[in-house]
């Protein structure tokens, strides 16, 4: 049987699945694609909507918004072309953000009045991460060429991870009073956390062995569970995990070193893949309450953001 996605999600484009393979797909589910400009990330559903980035053509004046202490306000002047990170409510206008008058802007999420993400600096000295809350805005910069903040807290703790000259990667924890400390799963060559999960425990990739792992731990990095995608009984090249909600935890896989395709686990069952081609790089970003899947996929034209609308039967 196959689901019917009501128009009034965005009244958007509704196709349906295709899953990686008969006898471990899903069962046929619709897919919600958007596209807002050139090319479109969803990072995840707020409160406030649909939050990412997006490639958008030069804004005039009153076409864009600056991130102030957790709040879009009006940018003065007008904006060249750029990535521009965006908000946009449920039938409500999109609104095309900046932060710091950065190059480029992406909106990770929305947590208890603050706005957070990263942006490139316009002066070409890279990536640092962001948070704007009424009390003021702040950039992080732990990295050699990038910081992403990938995930916060209710009070405040962000997660994320940075490179360093070596072109390594570190994943990094930041307490709500503003300490930071790298964290690496010991012995391996790398860790990027990917998310901050419910209870508090972090979730992300690590490489060894010249392959890249799944893993969820506690933000100490105690009782620490690796994860590596086994599809049809085989177990992937790549592995990452992007989040993890009640039982079940959403993340991606090498198909092929050609294609990424998007997995949920949840306990007790068989790995589900999905994809809508297999040479399609899938980067899924979160997982709701309700059990929807939130993502981007690079296809054969600019990166579209896609809905997975209760993909998750548990």
């Amino acid at each position: 049987m196959k689901n019917i996605c009501h128009r009034a999600v965005m009244s958007l484009i509704v196709v349906f699945l295709s899953a990686v393979g008969a006898a471990d797909s899903a069962p046929d589910l619709c897919r919600v694609l958007f596209q807002f400009g050139h090319g479109t990330e969803i990072f995840g559903m707020t409160s406030e909507g649909l939050v990412g980035d997006v490639a958008k053509d030069a804004r005039k004046q009153g076409q864009w918004w600056n991130i102030d202490k957790g709040t879009l306000v009006l940018g003065q002047g007008d904006r060249p072309a750029s990535v521009f990170g965006f908000i946009k409510g449920f039938k409500k206008e999109i609104k095309y953000a900046v932060f710091a008058g950065g190059a480029t802007t992406t909106i990770v999420g929305i947590k208890v009045g603050c706005i957070f993400g990263f942006y490139t600096q316009s002066d070409g000295g890279g990536i640092l991460g962001f948070r704007s809350c009424p009390s003021g805005d702040f950039a992080y910069g732990y990295g050699y060429n990038a910081t992403l903040i990938t995930g916060m807290a209710d009070d405040g703790l962000l997660v994320g991870f940075h490179d360093n000259p070596h072109l390594q990667y570190s994943g990094f924890i930041v307490s709500p009073a503003g300490k930071e400390h790298d964290f690496v799963v010991p012995g391996t060559d790398g860790t990027k956390i990917l998310g901050l999960a419910s209870g508090r425990r972090i979730v992300g990739t690590f490489l060894k062995g010249g392959r890249w792992h799944g893993f969820v731990a506690n933000l100490d990095g105690s009782h620490l569970v690796i994860v590596n995608a086994r599809i049809k009984g085989k177990q992937a090249h790549d592995t990452g995990v992007v989040a993890s909600q009640a039982e079940c935890m959403l993340g991606y896989f090498d198909v092929n070193q050609n294609g990424q395709s998007g997995f949920v686990r949840c306990k007790g069952k068989t790995d589900i893949p999905f994809t809508f081609n297999p040479t399609f790089f899938m980067h899924p970003r979160a997982l709701l309450e309700d059990a929807t899947v939130v993502g981007d996929f690079d296809g054969t034209g600019p990166t579209e953001g896609f809905l997975l609308p209760k993909f998750v039967k548990q």
